[in-house]
């Protein structure tokens, strides 16, 4: 069950919550609330499976009120889902990661509208389940990350450096990793200015 928590306090009252029920049986899943059509409310973008594999976005009326809407992202188990401006247009763009038919890997970029379309050929390795955006070289751009399953194909983790102009740079210092189902937390571990990955994987 997918449902909307929406909280409302004040400075004398501990915080409550409205329970929205989606109507949306899922799990394995991942969740997006972001402003997908760029028209200032948030918006729920969600990816996952029971019994068979979803994608589902719902659009906010902006009075809380949410109506399902078609989307050109693919259905995924095991899904990943991230946010952020890969090209530095001011527009929106979406990795997604997870399981279909095969484990794919794909990117969306979107226009001033907030129509997205799928890139095509993918730019990264067809991997699942984890993928994301980070700047990962500290140059201002947003970099990629693909972590997923050896055992599919001996598929390594890659980091995809954003070459600025509109394409990215593979680097295999990951190669050596046999992960299997990997979860990645990007975080300063070391309080040293530049983002490090936490990786808890088999």
């Amino acid at each position: 069950m997918v449902g909307l928590w929406l909280g409302a306090s004040s400075a004398l009252q501990a915080q409550t919550f409205t329970v929205t029920n989606l109507n949306f049986p899922v799990q394995n899943a991942d969740i997006g609330a972001v402003d997908i059509d760029k028209d200032g409310d948030i918006d729920l973008l969600i990816a996952g499976d029971n019994s068979g594999r979803f994608v589902q976005l719902f659009k906010n009326d902006g009075s809380g009120n949410y109506t399902l809407a078609t989307s050109p992202f693919a259905a995924v188990g095991l899904a990943s889902l991230d946010f952020g401006d890969v090209d530095g247009d001011g527009n929106l763009d979406v990795i997604e990661s997870g399981f279909a038919a095969s484990p794919l890997a794909k990117l969306y970029k979107s226009n001033a509208l907030g129509e997205f379309a799928e890139v095509t050929p993918a730019p990264f390795q067809q991997i699942a389940p984890t993928s994301g955006f980070a700047d990962l070289n500290n140059d201002g751009y947003l970099d990629v990350y693909v972590f997923g399953n050896h055992d599919i194909g001996d598929s390594r983790a890659k980091i995809y450096f954003n070459n600025k102009t509109g394409g990215f740079t593979e680097s295999a210092q990951f190669n050596n990793f046999k992960f299997i189902d990997p979860l990645v937390t990007v975080v300063d571990y070391d309080n040293d200015k530049d983002l490090d990955l936490f990786v808890m994987a088999y």
